[in-house]
């Protein structure tokens, strides 16, 4: 077979149709992920809110018992109130993602026509979220509207009967499947921690995979965990102050009397900012991780050079590179064309002979020759000696370092020792014997070839063409006879304090001045660097958008959580008033208590979301890349910070009509109502 035909058979095809099959099963339930979320969040706020509505209502429920309503009709009532909410804003929401699907897809031209939008948006997506939107709530509604029954006739005429509790649950098959979800998670993580540094692809894998589902395993134990103690922990807070401030006190024991309703709505603040920190810290210490690694190889911003000999870089491309805006620094790459290249014996060598390229791995070189005659010649020639090629004379580009080159480069950068050259591009194993080089009106040297180590960098790899390094020492000496020096290459150093949309744009500029130079090969760690950060940032953002809806919808919890302890102590706000207490102070209980289950979560959800960031990062597939010495954790304080402060502003304004709520209640009508 030629070397340009291609061979695709069938098994290969469904390979390759089952890997792109799986990989939209995957991307599909990585993106269905973040909307889930926001539904089991949902669904514990749509509870509390529910409890919020009915516990307004315990003594109206109380005279319908009074009155002949059974608990299936008070039960059915609220059921379907909750029904007709969950429609209505099912319709609602339904029809904005609608029409804002259409706008998106059709406003920024992604399909050509109105109908081919709608035909390419379909039903099934309006139907789901209708189904969804009203299901949430009556899923959510279950347990408050089962708790009516509990609201006996005889507390309408004796009001201590609506806030007597039953006898506390035992929460045996909660904590049994906690320790069950622990344990599987902690063996999850053994399996991951076995497998990581591997270079095998499977294990790797395994590793990876492993590492995310133990993450999300004990995080859910976590979870559950938080649901009874998140309460207790949060009033530790208050233990400072409690002596000095009274409100302070009294909001650590609120926190704590409830512990279900308040452990509830910490627990999804829990989640919300778990997840958010750990994309945080893990997408800045993956770039860091990658940008260090990047920083370790590569000495230089970006290199260019041109390895065709007869394709220099002009004065003038040279000088228009150097007024890119962005670029600080360009150093030229002196290079000269090695015409004579023979082995110790004096026998010139093939490009073949001195790269060790087999020849049918090497492009075919350009010829004017008639094909038929060419391909004649070729075959006599290999008939008359079958395992003999006939000597083809070549030049090879030889290039070194600039001479400003350390005000070029990050670090100093690597060069050949003297007496050896690098083999640059299509060189698999250079010849062992030393090598004469030799230019016209210059001098020659002898020196040994190796191939360009994995270390070295600032020198562009081409695998379709070759060109040699050589030290600045031995590059003088080979053209001290006053050999005609040109510039073949370009190194080049960045202001990188630009950002990296702007370090792109300097690139790409920068390569567009020796845009014509069809065999010129370029490196750039900022590129690269700039491409990975810019990738990282954007799905950072994406991810806390979609995350941010279940942040939101969990900080409405606390609104809910606090309304209904304000409904649920309005005698002893009244009896706090009555003593002395202002309302500014019954305000700032409130406030406090908001703050509070807020600064719980977040200390919870930033400890859980670094232990998941740097188990899961010591299980990346970097093996063979990057030492599992270099992987690193790296913690963003100023977004984590920025975490913080959003989520206690929003526990903030959470809590402040609440506070309002309680302190306009009336002690006199309030003390009057106990009485009664």
């Amino acid at each position: 077979l030629s070397a340009d035909l291609s061979v695709v058979t069938v098994t290969q095809k469904q390979s390759e149709t089952t890997a792109g099959q799986a990989e939209q099963i995957a991307l599909q339930a990585v993106v269905l992920f973040f909307p889930l979320l926001a539904v089991l969040v949902c669904i514990g706020i749509v509870s509390v809110t529910f409890q919020v509505v009915l516990a307004r209502r315990r003594r109206e429920t109380a005279l319908l018992r009074c009155v002949g309503a059974t608990v299936a009709q008070v039960r059915r009532a609220a059921f379907l109130e909750c029904l007709l909410v969950g429609i209505v804003s099912a319709v609602i929401g339904t029809l904005i993602g609608w029409l804002g699907s259409i706008a998106l897809v059709y406003g920024t031209g992604m399909i050509g026509s109105l109908s081919q939008t709608l035909e390419v948006i379909g039903i099934f997506p309006v139907a789901l979220s209708l189904v969804t939107g009203i299901i949430v709530p009556l899923i959510g509604a279950l347990r408050p509207t089962f708790g009516l029954g509990r609201i006996r006739p005889i507390a309408a005429l004796n009001t201590r009967e609506l806030n007597k509790k039953g006898k506390p649950k035992r929460h045996i098959f909660h904590w049994i499947l906690t320790a069950f979800l622990a344990l599987s998670g902690s063996g999850l993580w053994v399996l991951a921690w076995n497998n990581r540094g591997s270079e095998e692809g499977e294990k790797q894998l395994i590793a990876l995979g492993t590492a995310i589902a133990g993450a999300l395993i004990l995080m859910c134990a976590a979870l559950m965990i938080c649901r009874f103690l998140l309460p207790a922990f949060t009033a530790l807070f208050t233990r400072p102050f409690a002596r000095k401030y009274a409100t302070a006190k009294l909001a650590g024991e609120n926190v704590k009397r409830d512990p279900h309703r308040t452990g509830a709505t910490a627990t999804a603040l829990v989640l919300g900012v778990t997840l958010m920190s750990t994309i945080l810290i893990g997408t800045a210490s993956v770039q860091k991780t990658v940008n260090d690694e990047i920083n370790r190889r590569f000495s230089v911003d970006y290199s260019l050079v041109s390895a065709n000999p007869d394709a220099p870089l002009t004065k003038s491309q040279l000088k228009k590179a150097a007024q890119v805006e962005g670029v600080s620094g360009v150093g030229k790459m002196p290079g000269i064309v090695a015409d004579t290249i023979t082995n110790t014996q004096g026998s010139a060598l093939t490009e073949a002979q001195l790269t060790g390229t087999p020849p049918e791995n090497r492009p075919e070189p350009a010829s004017t020759e008639n094909p038929g005659e060419g391909a004649e010649k070729a075959d006599t020639g290999t008939q008359d000696n079958p395992d003999k090629e006939s000597p083809r004379a070549f030049s090879l580009l030889v290039v070194t370092l600039p001479e400003n080159v350390n005000s070029l480069t990050r670090k100093r950068i690597q060069q050949p020792k003297p007496g050896e050259m690098w083999l640059v591009g299509a060189a698999e194993k250079p010849i062992s014997q030393p090598v004469n080089l030799g230019v016209k009106e210059g001098g020659n040297i002898t020196v040994k070839t190796r191939r360009m180590p994995k270390s070295a960098s600032g020198f562009p790899v081409d695998y379709s063409v070759v060109y040699g390094v050589l030290s600045r020492a031995d590059f003088k000496q080979l053209t001290s006879a006053g050999a005609k020096v040109e510039s073949y290459g370009v190194l080049a150093r960045f202001d990188l304090s630009r950002g990296t949309t702007d370090t792109i744009q300097t690139v790409q500029d920068i390569t567009n001045q020796f845009w014509d130079l069809e065999s010129a090969s370029m490196e750039s760690a900022a590129m690269l660097s700039s491409i990975i950060t810019m990738v990282l940032r954007v799905m950072m953002l994406i991810l806390l958008c979609l995350l941010g809806i279940s942040a939101i919808v969990a900080l409405v919890g606390v609104a809910n959580t606090l309304s209904l302890s304000v409904v649920d102590r309005a005698q002893e706000n009244a009896l706090l008033r009555a003593v002395g207490a202002t309302r500014t102070q019954i305000r700032r209980m409130l406030i406090t208590e908001g703050t509070l289950i807020g600064l719980g979560a977040l200390v919870v959800g930033v400890a859980l979301s670094a232990l998941f960031s740097w188990f899961v990062m010591q299980c990346m597939p970097f093996a063979g890349i990057i030492s599992q010495k270099n992987i690193e954790l790296d913690i963003p304080w100023l977004w984590v910070g920025l975490v913080v402060l959003i989520t206690e502003l929003f526990c903030f304004l959470a809590s402040v009509l609440p506070g309002r709520r309680a302190a306009k209640a009336s002690p006199i009508e309030a003390l009057n109502a106990a009485d009664q």
